[in-house]
């Protein structure tokens, strides 16, 4: 506390700061271990006994009770010493049980009437007053302070209570909808839970659209639903899947429309087979002389129907290699998923710190900002300075030199004037000059 030195009053600044600090100074001892450094005069006077006092107390919900109402082992067991006495000059070691005896189990009503008494000296004594005041409604304050703790800790236990449940479970199992709904209503939480259930959010997306993209990608592949595959693919790629997984199911969508292709390949030449068997038996009770013929033409026909039955196979051998490979690549994926999940917490850690920096690195650019505010400021005072100077020299120069016309009109015509008299002796002299001469001699 800014203390009042010698032949020097506190400024304003220190007298306000003095009275914000001395109006709440009581409450440091209901907080803190107090180091008890008595003497003779301890017992006497007011501030030693007051913070004495409320040493021995411990704040809860219900007001302020004697932490050694139940005995002071206990007290320090829950809370860590109250308070420590150590007795210095003359002051016998008896003290300290004097002091306990006198304060320890006082109420705060008792604890101001005994403070209230003439005996207990204080140098200012308008501040024992405020205290008094102070003491009075102190326990009042501790319940209120306690209520208002309770109130604003209860929306954040629901909060958090709701972001937890819908964050429980496997990633696969969690609502989303229901865990993006809880952490817009979370706003209260610490930043560092929002972005740890933002995080599980992005995590739960991510394996729920894998797993979506996973199913709709299974083998029989001839059986996949082309436009229910794009839209999976299109909504892991917004969550940032893999690309290897999305590569997949793009080369299972390629299998798929190819199977397909094949299998109206297929058809098409099953048809035409019927169709060739159909015109044999036809032609079966016709033949004529031309029988070896119509026999080379079923021949040929059969062979063309054997080479596409080959071709066919050969094909959907080839198709099933590339889905065997398919296969195996997809286990190379989940081979390469495993492995990156420990990638993947070291890159939370990352985030987190670059995320820690960037703070750092926000109080930083504050600053820097509010220092640059400042020089502009007093830039923006010199430049206006500048500019006053500026129109004080102009104004200097406008008016010396509406000063120097003026003196050359003066002197232009005061020249005019002595040419004019001039030019008027002249004229006078050469019209008047000689007769004026001969009157004036006469």
């Amino acid at each position: 506390m800014p203390q009042q030195r010698e032949n020097q009053k506190r400024t304003h600044a220190e007298e306000k700061e003095f009275e914000r600090m001395l109006h709440s100074i009581n409450i440091i001892f209901l907080g803190c271990t107090t180091l008890v450094v008595c003497d003779m005069q301890y017992v006497g006077r007011f501030w030693t006994q007051f913070e004495f006092w409320a040493a021995t107390q411990v704040a809860s919900a219900n007001g302020l009770s004697s932490g050694l109402r139940k005995g002071i082992e206990t007290a320090q067991q829950l809370l860590g010493p109250l308070y420590l006495i150590r007795c210095i000059h003359s002051a016998p070691q008896a003290m300290q049980h004097t002091l306990e005896d006198m304060w320890a189990h006082k109420t705060p009503e008792q604890a101001a009437e005994a403070l209230s008494k003439d005996d207990v000296l204080v140098t200012n004594k308008k501040d024992k007053t405020k205290q008094l005041k102070k003491l009075k409604k102190l326990n009042e304050d501790c319940i209120q302070a306690y209520a208002d703790i309770e109130g604003w800790r209860r929306p954040v236990e629901l909060a958090a209570r709701s972001v937890a449940e819908a964050m429980s479970g496997s990633l696969k199992e969690i609502d989303v909808v229901a865990l993006e709904s809880a952490i817009r209503g979370a706003k209260c939480l610490p930043p560092e839970s929002l972005d740890q259930a933002r995080n599980k959010l992005a995590e739960a997306r991510r394996s729920q659209a894998m797993h979506r993209l996973a199913l709709v990608t299974a083998p029989p592949y001839n059986y996949v639903d082309e436009a229910e595959v794009k839209d999976a693919i299109l909504a892991a790629r917004e969550v940032g899947v893999a690309n290897e997984q999305l590569e997949r199911a793009a080369d299972v969508l390629k299998i798929s429309g190819d199977m397909r292709l094949l299998a109206e390949q297929v058809e098409h030449a099953q048809v035409r087979a019927d169709k060739l068997q159909v015109d044999l038996k036809k032609t079966t009770g016709k033949l004529t002389s031309s029988e070896q013929e119509k026999q080379r033409e079923k021949e040929e026909a059969e062979n063309r129907l054997q080479g596409v039955k080959t071709e066919m196979a050969q094909t959907k051998e080839a198709k099933e290699h590339e889905l065997d490979q398919a296969n195996a690549r997809q286990l190379e994926l989940k081979q390469a998923v495993e492995e990156s999940k420990g990638e993947t917490d070291q890159a939370k850690k990352q985030v987190l710190e670059l995320q820690q920096n960037l703070r750092r690195q926000g109080i930083e650019l504050d600053q820097l900002r509010r220092e640059f505010q400042g020089k502009e400021r007093v830039l923006k005072d010199e430049r206006t300075s500048l500019e006053d100077e500026l129109q004080r020299k102009r104004n200097e120069i406008l008016e010396e030199r509406h000063a120097r016309m003026k003196a050359e009109r003066v002197l232009n015509a005061r020249r005019v004037s002595a040419r004019s008299r001039g030019i008027i002796s002249r004229l006078f002299a050469s019209v008047f000059g000689a007769p004026r001469v001969e009157n004036q001699h006469v």
